[in-house]
């Protein structure tokens, strides 16, 4: 199940989870299938599905203005996702004397 994570069957209590892949990604389907198994889970799941062409490997190297590129739509759901998904600090209750 490490190696194949959608052939785990504990799915629950895992962080959220960002799921990028793209329309002519080989891994797609399994991408999609696995962002719902954790949903099903009720595991905090973003699944984007970028288009292509996506020039893998090529393409998530290139500078992010060039057309081709998907590696700035990447940095951009990466900064997001941390983001939201940032563990919140509390303000430690005021001290009582």
């Amino acid at each position: 199940p490490y190696a194949a994570p959608l052939a785990s069957s504990r799915l629950q209590g895992l962080p959220p989870a960002l799921v990028v892949s793209a329309q002519d990604c080989p891994m797609r389907d399994e991408s999609a299938r696995y962002a719902g198994a954790l949903e099903k889970a009720r595991v905090a799941t973003e699944l984007h599905i970028l288009p292509g062409p996506t020039h893998w490997p090529d393409g998530i190297s290139a500078p992010p203005e060039k057309p081709e590129s998907w590696a700035g739509a990447l940095r951009t759901l990466f900064a997001r996702f941390f983001e939201i998904s940032r563990p919140r600090r509390r303000k430690p209750a005021p001290a009582v004397l």
